[in-house]
């Protein structure tokens, strides 16, 4: 800031530099990116607010990544980093997800950016699931009650069965979707486990069997 006296002529300028108080940034940061989604984690980056709005030093930002699949078992997953990268970990296969980032300065945080959506590749291999019991026979047919892995495992497209005699190796197989439901009447009248949170019990029945054999199912 500059004053000068001025009359028909001018006076000396005297100046004094002064500098405003900072605050917390006016905008979000800007061009958020997944550079790479990988089965457990993925790579984020992304820039600084524009300069006119960042109302002082940036020191740090803050990313949040929130599931937005329902069978996600886990909850967000948030950190504090002082650059414009970031790896993001403890991600599950084959799993929704979207992520925000915001800026901070010595005031506080600024406003979050838009969330952009990503998805974790999918597993390799799938757990075989933790739990399986036969719950009704007939003459001629069983039903299969089961419990699907852990999310975390990876995504199942469908389910299957393997059943032969007993001490005959010779294998049968079929196959079930990867939402088969139970009929609650049935589960009412099992003593079954409660079962973990984002897993669930699916049933299946298999017909076509001989009287009165006893049978191996895999």
């Amino acid at each position: 800031v500059g004053v000068a006296a001025r009359t028909t002529i001018a006076g000396e300028r005297v100046s004094q530099e002064v500098q405003t108080d900072q605050s917390v940034p006016a905008a979000p940061p800007v061009y958020l990116r997944v550079e790479e989604a990988r089965e457990t984690d993925a790579s984020i980056s992304w820039q600084a607010p524009p300069c006119l709005q960042t109302n002082g030093e940036i020191t740090e930002y803050e990313f949040e990544v929130t599931p937005a699949d329902r069978r996600a078992a886990q909850q967000k997953i948030a950190n504090n980093v002082r650059g414009t990268r970031a790896q993001v970990t403890s991600l599950q296969p084959y799993t929704r997800y979207n992520v925000k980032v915001r800026a901070y300065t010595g005031r506080g945080a600024g406003p979050w950016s838009t969330e952009v959506p990503f998805q974790t590749a999918a597993a390799q291999t799938v757990t075989a699931p933790p739990f399986v019991r036969v719950i009704n026979t007939g003459a001629d047919n069983a039903h299969l009650v089961w419990q699907s892995p852990d999310p975390s495992s990876g995504y199942v497209d469908k389910y299957k069965c393997r059943y032969s005699p007993t001490g005959t190796q010779q294998y049968q197989e079929r196959q079930f979707p990867a939402v088969s439901p139970c009929q609650a009447r049935i589960l009412e009248r099992q003593q079954l486990p409660p079962t973990p949170p984002g897993t669930r019990l699916h049933c299946g029945r298999i017909d076509n069997l001989k009287p009165e054999q006893t049978y191996d199912f895999q």
